[in-house]
């Protein structure tokens, strides 16, 4: 069967009208071939897809929908619902960022000048961690290589730069790709952070500052040799040679070295005092051993502290303790790993830790944009003529941009990092981390974040067993997670004052590669927004399934039909268990109708709010409502047809009876009350 109809398979589709009608209940359930839903809506559906001339790119959102249907249309089919409404949400939110992305490439291609500070914002149409909408497929974009070499690189790392990310500013400058879609080039933020995690004794140098692969050489160079007229004017026999000035501007950008050890170490004025190392990067924990009860976490001393006074006892501290927490959490079953979250200062070691990467990271980029500055600072000051034509203005206003660029980044990594472990309190400003007396980074407050949340979404784990023989105990990152940590916004504006947005910059190289980059996923959009159109569609006809038509799968009242069917005669026991499971899915629809008459005086209540958020909960609850409603009443019609005692049938009848009447009067009386 093609798609859809190879989708949202059931034994029957039921609803309470074909098993009153049906006089032989069992010829319903005698079939043991699955048949999809959306068999009855086949003609339009087939019609539809002519109509917008549907191709089959990206599926994956239905796929996984009809998955969850499998899973849950035996027993928790109310989940199906709120998955099936919520995703139907995300979709035309989807759809609306893709009608703002195509307003903003009109926007792009009408400014002549530069697109720096413009202020160019894109709600990102494809980052979601809730749906994986099929859509980044390499192969799609193969006909970016018929690009001249030049050009396809940078046009590759571009839209790296703009596919992940919940807001990306095109109006600032990039300070690189969190991971490589497409192009080779491996200075991504992944990467830089494993290098981090993985440092080897023999190499201290940082290699893989995603900035280093965006040609900021270039950049920097075509803004420098944008050069100042009015000096070039009193010096009209001066010969300037632009390709070498380019070449050694770029040569001076790609010698920039950053060394781990030159940020781990205090260095004296004089450089005659010994070294020292800064404790902020010290993970002030250590696993203590006890003769007669289990060792555990606990905080270090000022004496511990002391002895990490060089580089390498810091990271090899550092990993010794992270490791053997993590691997305590995340080598151990769910269930244990999250208990284990509790264990004494466990959560602090892994919020320690996530805290030094970031403020690690920072430091780095700030360092390298810093390198950049003191070069544009030299070459002011030097006395070369060939130098003072120089355009340094606008390179300064460059590395400007790119240093807000890397705030907004740190601003939003740090707001997840406090969504991730949500402290009690955040008083010292640092997104719940505080100094301590001995200038290490500790946890301000007790963490309340949800331990099944962190155990699902921290970015780091041991791919082996902690040894504590080793020295070099080290882990990884999880590259899905540590993609969804940095890409997806936990929070809009940043915790601690709302005016600031939190975003990625997005502009790469320079306007026409941001144009052509912006062009080239205009294509891919579009066919990802026409997929979304026919996704609702589906959707809609599921809905009208199950809300219009009162249908619910088989499987969902299959339970029943077994109890009856199996014992036809029924005894006590068996009696009891049937009012009993009468009794729960009359009592979950009536609380089901309660709320869902709650949500709807809410929503006529509200005024000039918005109230988009109570829609989506008023469909779910009356998906629900409808769902249990029926399975209940199925099971009187079940009952009628096959229970063979004529006296016992009564009798549960009649309980039926009762029990539907009272729930009803719950439901009239509640809905007057609430007018």
């Amino acid at each position: 069967m093609s798609y859809p109809f190879d989708c949202f398979k059931t034994i029957e589709n039921i609803s309470l009208e074909k098993l009153k009608k049906n006089s032989d209940i069992n010829s319903i359930f005698s079939s043991s071939k699955e048949e999809s839903i959306l068999d009855e809506y086949k003609l339009e559906i087939e019609e539809y897809k002519k109509k917008i001339e549907i191709n089959t790119f990206s599926f994956e959102i239905l796929k996984k929908l009809s998955q969850n249907f499998d899973k849950n249309k035996k027993e928790y089919i109310e989940r199906f619902f709120k998955e099936l409404i919520l995703f139907k949400n995300i979709i035309n939110t989807n759809n609306q960022n893709i009608k703002d992305f195509i307003f903003i490439f009109k926007k792009i291609n009408s400014l002549k000048l530069n697109i720096y500070n413009k202020n160019l914002v894109i709600n990102n149409p494809i980052n979601s961690k809730n749906i994986d909408f099929g859509f980044l497929k390499k192969d799609y974009f193969n006909y970016i290589n018929t690009y001249n070499n030049s050009d396809k690189e940078k046009l590759k790392k571009n839209i790296d730069v703009l596919l992940l990310g919940d807001v990306i500013n095109i109006s600032l400058p990039s300070i690189g790709p969190i991971n490589n879609n497409l192009s080779s080039d491996k200075n991504n933020f992944i990467e830089f952070i494993n290098e981090l995690i993985s440092y080897k004794k023999d190499n201290d140098e940082i290699v893989k500052i995603p900035l280093t692969g965006l040609y900021i050489g270039d950049v920097l160079s075509e803004k420098l040799l944008n050069l100042n007229i009015n000096k070039i004017g009193n010096n009209l026999n001066y010969n300037f040679n632009n390709e070498n000035m380019k070449n050694l501007i770029i040569s001076m950008i790609k010698n920039i070295n950053i060394k781990l050890t030159d940020i781990f170490y205090i260095y004296s004025k004089n450089n005659k005092a010994p070294k020292k190392i800064k404790n902020e990067f010290i993970i002030p924990y250590k696993i203590e051993k006890y003769p007669s009860k289990p060792e555990e976490i606990v905080k270090m001393t000022k004496g511990d502290i002391d002895k990490n006074n060089n580089f390498e006892k810091v990271i090899k501290s550092n990993n010794k303790v992270v490791s053997y927490v993590i691997n305590n959490i995340f080598n151990k079953h769910k269930d244990e790993g999250i208990k284990n979250l509790e264990k004494k200062n466990y959560k602090n070691v892994l919020a320690c830790y996530l805290f030094y990467i970031i403020n690690l990271i920072y430091i780095i980029v700030k360092l390298y944009i810093d390198s950049i500055d003191e070069i544009l600072k030299n070459i002011v000051d030097s006395r070369e003529k060939r130098f003072s034509i120089l355009n340094i203005k606008d390179a300064f206003e460059y590395t400007s941009l790119l240093n807000k660029s890397l705030l907004n980044f740190n601003k939003v990594l740090l707001n997840n990092y406090y969504y991730l472990f949500i402290p009690s309190k955040i008083v010292s400003g640092n997104y719940g981390m505080s100094i301590d007396e001995y200038n290490c980074y500790v946890p301000e407050s007790i963490f309340l974040g949800d331990n099944e949340t962190i155990f699902n979404e921290y970015p780091f784990f041991n791919n082996y067993l902690y040894d504590e023989s080793l020295n070099d105990n080290q882990f990884k990152v999880d590259t899905s997670k540590m993609t969804n940590f940095i890409t997806i916004f936990k929070g809009k504006n940043d915790i601690y004052k709302s005016t600031i947005k939190l975003e990625f910059g997005g502009l790469m190289c320079d306007n026409t590669t941001l144009k052509k980059s912006i062009d080239i996923l205009l294509k891919y959009y579009k066919i990802l927004e026409k997929n979304n159109i026919f996704s609702n569609f589906i959707i809609d006809k599921l809905i009208d399934n199950f809300k219009n038509k009162d249908c619910i799968p088989f499987e969902f009242i299959e339970e029943y039909y077994n109890i009856v069917k199996i014992n036809p005669s029924i005894n006590k026991d068996i009696e009891k268990k049937i009012i009993n499971k009468f009794n729960i899915q009359i009592e979950k629809s009536t609380e089901y109708f309660f709320r869902l008459t709650d949500i709807r005086n809410k929503i006529k209540k509200i005024k000039k709010t918005d109230i988009h958020n109570l829609h989506i909960l008023e469909e779910i609850l009356q998906l629900n409502f409808i769902a249990c409603r029926t399975k209940a009443l199925s099971l009187i019609t079940i009952c009628e047809k096959l229970i063979i005692d004529t006296k016992l049938k009564n009798s549960l009848l009649k309980i039926f009876s009762e029990i539907k009447k009272k729930h009803e009067n719950l439901t009239k009386q509640y809905s007057l009350n609430k007018q």
